[in-house]
């Protein structure tokens, strides 16, 4: 992560991350193509980070975790 650097393409993001992540969102905004990307932090299956493209550029990214509570109804 201290690599990747804002106004990097996602080619070199893939290059120093790999290619084991999904595609969780893409779409136009104007004539801006916006895509994100999502790679899981692996062997913590509870945090993943996102990176946001404009026009294949890193625009920003964030660390997410995913939470794993359980909801009881009495």
């Amino acid at each position: 992560m201290s690599q990747l650097e804002l106004g990097m393409s996602n080619d070199d993001m893939i290059r120093l991350l790999g290619r084991d992540f999904t595609i969780s969102e893409m779409r136009m905004e104007g004539v801006d193509r916006i895509q994100v990307f999502s790679y899981r932090n692996y062997p913590y299956t509870d945090e993943f980070y996102e990176f946001l493209f404009v026009n294949g550029l890193l625009k920003e990214w964030f660390r997410e975790f995913k939470t794993n509570c359980e909801v009881v109804e009495n």
